[in-house]
């Protein structure tokens, strides 16, 4: 009989010990959520207060030089293209954005065309837009057919996307950006430039 009791007390004692580890896993997850968005809002109020001017200034050009049946390539840190003091604990995070332009010049009538390749996952939530036309896309692959064209003899042209990553107001939203914010550091992808002789 006291064998009997003292097994029941033991499961009871660890279901206790299940419950109270359960509960103490929630409540984090329920701060670490908290604490990321209180430190996002306070850095989108202070790049809110910044001037038009000092924005323009985030748009870092990544410069290509296209020549005839020439390929470049560019590495990216999405990270880079906004100023350190926006990002949430050195890295990007729901409620940030940036801004980047592809620039491309040629020797001679060339035909062009611009690829990109991602190093790692992105962020599901965080979204591309093609500033010219205003095209938002999920991932910067889907821009892939509208960035090709002719460019004349010492012409330029600039290309600039902008992204963001905004709060989703959905719980599913929440949650993956939750998973996201704590799994991704950064978006790395490359930026290829194919150049082809105009005949």
């Amino acid at each position: 009989m006291k064998k009997k009791k003292y097994i029941i007390i033991l499961i009871i004692l660890i279901i206790c010990i299940i419950l109270y580890f359960n509960k103490f896993s929630f409540y984090k997850d329920l701060y670490e959520d908290i604490l990321l968005i209180t430190e996002t809002t306070n850095n989108k109020k202070h790049s809110n207060n910044k001037s038009k001017e000092e924005n323009n200034n985030e748009n870092i050009k990544y410069v290509f030089n296209i020549k005839c049946k020439d390929t470049k390539l560019k590495a990216v840190n999405l990270s880079d293209t906004i100023k350190k003091e926006t990002m949430v604990n050195e890295k990007i995070a729901p409620g940030l954005s940036g801004k980047f332009s592809i620039v491309l010049n040629a020797n001679q009538d060339t035909k062009y065309k611009v690829i990109f390749n991602s190093i790692n996952i992105k962020p599901k939530n965080l979204r591309f837009v093609n500033e010219e036309t205003k095209t938002i896309v999920k991932n910067l692959e889907e821009f892939e057919k509208l960035l090709t064209g002719n460019l004349k003899k010492e012409e330029t042209k600039t290309i600039t996307i902008s992204w963001y990553w905004q709060y989703e107001n959905t719980q599913e939203g929440n949650k993956q950006d939750t998973i996201d914010s704590k799994n991704i550091q950064n978006y790395q992808f490359e930026i290829l430039a194919f150049g082809e002789s105009i005949v």
